[in-house]
């Protein structure tokens, strides 16, 4: 057996590149179900445009006009939230099978501080009863996995770092 391939640093940089590239799939997948999830939520909450525009005299046209554009802006942020998902995943899981490019960690701290600040807003929606109950404790807790992988994200990255720095000493010192 190649005692190398075998040394606790290889095995801990093996169990780590396979935990980060799991990252990166699940936060692909969640961010499908957000897409998902909101498609749904507006085809059956049919009206939304009116509860926005409630109190206001609007014509028929014009109302036609505003789901237009409201159809337009949810699909360009659908599309935001996609693409985010897809470029943080798709680092992660690059960088678990050795590419050096770290930038899609900057995006996943951004979507990490995003999620965290508005994780207050389902105790308001409870508080308020603006949702149904079983609807904002779903959400909160795939909000709460979201949380978790990007911790588990940055914890991976960090200990690949210092595993594959220990491999490089220890190459380093055999060469010698």
């Amino acid at each position: 057996m190649n005692e190398k391939y075998n040394s606790e640093n290889e095995i801990q940089l093996r169990r780590f590149n396979n935990n980060l590239a799991g990252c990166g799939s699940g936060y692909i997948l969640f961010g499908l179900w957000s897409v998902i999830k909101t498609i749904m939520e507006v085809l059956f909450n049919k009206n939304y445009a009116e509860e926005l525009v409630k109190g206001v005299d609007v014509t028929p046209e014009q109302m036609i006009i505003f789901r237009i554009i409201e159809d337009i802006i949810i699909v360009l942020l659908l599309t935001l939230v996609i693409l985010v998902h897809l470029y943080v995943g798709r680092g992660a899981i690059r960088y678990s099978r050795g590419s050096n490019k770290k930038a899609f960690l900057v995006f996943a701290a951004l979507a990490f501080i995003v999620n965290l600040v508005l994780m207050p807003g389902y105790y308001q929606s409870f508080k308020d009863g603006t949702e149904k109950i079983d609807t904002i404790i779903v959400s909160a807790a795939a909000d709460v996995m979201v949380l978790f992988i990007l911790a588990d994200m940055f914890y991976s990255v960090s200990m690949i770092k210092k595993h594959t720095a220990a491999l490089t000493v220890k190459e380093d010192g055999d060469a010698g």
